[in-house]
Formats: structure tokens, C-alpha cells, sequence
């Protein structure tokens, strides 16, 4: 069937044409209705806007609590009214399932440990926001591309406002990487993937390239990589078009491209750390955690041979929430030391006590046990599946969701999950599963979608 990109999806200002609002998101382009002849706003767009600004807001009650968390609690009665059997789809049903088994695991670890009450709130509190908040996005989110564009805006306004006016520690030394870096590669990446819809992969690869180049010279080599790797992802699909989308030469072609863009980004940091052109401190950064047997991949995330010795040690029930124990910290110093890596400055998570992680599933089992563990690794397995599944789909998000899915899949890794952090994952793990439930619609027959559509509901 020819296809017309008039009449499937269009993109103007950063934000999508809606399309019928109770149709599925992530849907290939012959199951969408129409779009219409004008940009719709209803409630729920602006809702999928104001919910990640609100995170530039906090206060402390039981451990830290952001207008995003407020707000998104509000609106879930709201939607669960009218939305509430999109939940009940084998993939989102299956991580609002693990994601219970996950809190079930610290509740129980929590109660073996005897964690004071203070920590295990917190550790409970994260986990139950964490699952409440993949609910009320995927129904949020479901149906409308223009939704999916308006929160990643809203992800940039909330963490522009938040340097502005609750710069973290780290922000403030550190005002691009920890600051506005983030935010701003967001708005790029999203004028990017304005570019790519209207059809120009060049000027939308020549955007990307710009973001990840921005990004290496101000010293973020993982916002340089995703930029580098989506670019790389892009120009591939749009090759893999002219073969078999799901075909395993353009699997195989994709594997190798990434791993070019990966491999790269690292020479290129390697280059212009080790010759300064950097600034001083990127490279006395750079030497530092390069030395070591296994290059700054490791280096740079020294927490992960902490959190490796406390697993070793509580496999199946973790350690409890907030998990305190210097001896951990101390001993991967001392494996560090052992590797050829030079002291690093003193963890924020070491220095109060707690046991080093800097990863969503090495966090979840060091605190939760097996059952976090579990969760983090399927949520993982389905961030690759969805990359993968891109390939199947001729989507005009692309740039947008390859970029969140392969930053998902660092910070999963390479990152410690909370505070802010929830806002992002949540709203990834939803991308994830789309990408999915779309290769799933697009082999289905038209009268079951359309049963399931009907079923959704009006918002």
C-alpha cells in the first residue's frame, strides 16, 4: 500500500500531529488513522509536558519528593478511569508484575535486615513511584506520537529549571555534564528528529553529529556516544530500507555500526583528552581512569567492583534499602589499586556510608536482592529487543527513541537509578515497550487492534 507522509504523520515545531487518540502508540504506519489537518492539544498534552517539568520542584519527605511524583499520582485515578485496560497488554502487565516482584524482594529484604524504618521508606517509596509512574505514562503516553515528543520537552524545560534555581552539588562543578548538558541534547536531539520526519536523514544526521560533537568538546563522553551511536543507527535503518528491514544482514550491519561509533567516540576522547584540548582537568580525569587493565570503561565507573563484592556476599536478599557498609568501598578502592587504576575522588555514596553501586541493576540486587535483579535485566533485554525492532517499523520518532533507548541502556548499566532519574526511565521503559507492541500490531490482524483500541476507551 503506498504510504503518504501527509496523511501518517507530521511534525512541525518539535511536536507531532496527533493521532487518533485512542489508537495505540508505536503502531507501523498502516494501522494509524489519518492525521489530522490540525495540531490537537487536549488535557492530556498538557499534561505529558507539565509532568517532567515538575521535577525542577522538591522537598524532603521521606527522602526526596518532586512535583513530577505529585503530579503523576493526581492524574492516575483520572486515567485509570477511562484507560485502565491498556495495562492489562502481556508487556506492560509483565513489568508492572516484576516491578511488584522487585519491591516484594526489598520489603522482604528489609524486613530480614531489620533496615531502620527511615531507609527502608525511601527504598519502598522509590520502587512503588517507579511502578506507578511506567502506569500512568503508558497510559498517558498511548495513542499519541505529540505526547511522547511534549515529554521529552518537558525533560529538558524540568532540568533546565532545575540547574537554574536547585543546581546539585555535582551541577554546580560540573554545570554541562551534570547541568544543562543533558537538557539541551534533548532539544537537539528533538529538532533532529523534526528534521528526520520531514524526510532530510542528512540535515538530521548533520543535527546529530553536531550534539555529539558539542557534547565530546564539553567533556560528556556518554551524551558524545549516544549522539555518535543514533547518528550511526539512523543512517543504518535508512540503508537497511533497501533490504529486508528485519533481515539478519541488516542486524548485522547495525551490531557493526554501533560498535564503530562506539569504538570512535572513545579514540576521538582519547585524542584530544591526552593532548589537552580539553582543558586540564579532563585530562588528568582521562589518565586517571584509563590506566588501569581495562581502560575507562571501568575506570570511570569504579563503583561497580563495590557493588560486585556485596552481591557476591547477598545474592538472593540484598543488603537492605539504602544499604550501608564502608568495608565495600574500601575493598574495591584496594581492587581498583590491584587493576592499575589511580585513586579517585572519594564516591558521594562511599563518604556517607553506603555501599557504592552507579547502576540501576547492580543498585536494585546490592539493595533488593535477585528479584531486583531480575526486573533490571528483562527491562534490559527489552531496551535491546526495541532497538532491534526499529529497523521493522518505519517510524518518524526514530532519532528520539534510538537516542533515549541507548542512553536507557547505559544508565541501566552505568548510572544509579533514582531522584530524578525515575522521571527518565520510566518514560524509556514505555518507548521500549511501544517499539514492541508495535512490531506485535504490525503482524496482527486489523479487527483485533481495533477491538483493543475500542476497548482503551475515550481520554
Amino acid at each position: 500500500m503506498r504510504r503518504s507522509r501527509n496523511t501518517i504523520f507530521r511534525l512541525r515545531i518539535g511536536i507531532s500531529r496527533s493521532v487518533d487518540q485512542n489508537i495505540a502508540i508505536g503502531r507501523t504506519y498502516d494501522t494509524f488513522a489519518p492525521a489530522r489537518d490540525a495540531l490537537s492539544f487536549t488535557w492530556l498534552d498538557a499534561a505529558a509536558f507539565v509532568a517532567p517539568t515538575l521535577m525542577c520542584v522538591e522537598v524532603r519527605i521521606v527522602g526526596r519528593l518532586f512535583g513530577s511524583d505529585v503530579f503523576l499520582l493526581a492524574i492516575l485515578p483520572l486515567l485509570l478511569r477511562s484507560r485502565w485496560r491498556l495495562l492489562t497488554a502481556r508487556l506492560p502487565r509483565t513489568v508492572l508484575r516484576l516491578e511488584l516482584l522487585w519491591l516484594a524482594g526489598q520489603v522482604a529484604t528489609d524486613l530480614w535486615r531489620r533496615t531502620p524504618f527511615e531507609d527502608l521508606a525511601r527504598g519502598w517509596n522509590m520502587i512503588a513511584f517507579g511502578l506507578f509512574h511506567f502506569a500512568t505514562l503508558y497510559m498517558l503516553l498511548y495513542g499519541s506520537r505529540q505526547r511522547i515528543v511534549e515529554y521529552a520537552i518537558g525533560l529538558a524545560a524540568g532540568g533546565i529549571l532545575a540547574f537554574f534555581f536547585d543546581p546539585s552539588d555535582y551541577a554546580a562543578a560540573y554545570p554541562w555534564k551534570f547541568g544543562v548538558g543533558g537538557p539541551i541534547t534533548i532539544l537537539i536531539v528533538v529538532a533532529a528528529t523534526a528534521i528526520f520526519s520531514a524526510g532530510s536523514v542528512f540535515a538530521a544526521s548533520a543535527t546529530l553529529l553536531f550534539a555529539a560533537c558539542l557534547n565530546l568538546y564539553m567533556g560528556s563522553r556518554g551524551a558524545s556516544g549516544f549522539g555518535f551511536i543514533v547518528l550511526a543507527y539512523i543512517v543504518m535503518e535508512r540503508e537497511s530500507a533497501r533490504l529486508n528491514r528485519a533481515s539478519r544482514t541488516a542486524k548485522i550491519a547495525l551490531g557493526i555500526a554501533v560498535l564503530a561509533a562506539v569504538a570512535g567516540t572513545f579514540k576521538i576522547y582519547n585524542l584530544a583528552a591526552t593532548a589537552g584540548l580539553l582543558g586540564f582537568h579532563a585530562q588528568q580525569e582521562y589518565e586517571g581512569q584509563s590506566a588501569g587493565e581495562f581502560g575507562v570503561l571501568l575506570g570511570g565507573r569504579g563503583e561497580i567492583f563495590s557493588s560486585a563484592l556485596a552481591i557476591r556476599d547477598a545474592p538472593i536478599l540484598g543488603h537492605g534499602s539504602w544499604a550501608m557498609d564502608t568495608d565495600y568501598a574500601l575493598q574495591g578502592q584496594m581492587t581498583m589499586g590491584d587493576l592499575g587504576y589511580r585513586p579517585l575522588a572519594p564516591d558521594p555514596q562511599a563518604a556517607a556510608g553506603l555501599i557504592p553501586s552507579h547502576s540501576y541493576l547492580f543498585g536494585a540486587w546490592v539493595d533488593a536482592g535477585i528479584l531486583g535483579a531480575i526486573f533490571w535485566a528483562w527491562v534490559f533485554t527489552v531496551a535491546i529487543r526495541a532497538m532491534l525492532g526499529l529497523f521493522r517499523m518505519a517510524e518518524p520518532l526514530s532519532p528520539l527513541i534510538a537516542f533515549f533507548l541507548v542512553s536507557f541502556a547505559w544508565d541501566l548499566l552505568f548510572s544509579p537509578y533514582g531522584a530524578q532519574q525515575r522521571f527518565f526511565a520510566s518514560y524509556e521503559i514505555v518507548l521500549a515497550v511501544y517499539v514492541l507492541e508495535s512490531a506485535l500490531i504490525s503482524v496482527s490482524s486489523a479487527g483485533a487492534f481495533a477491538r483493543r483500541a475500542a476497548g482503551a476507551g475515550q481520554a
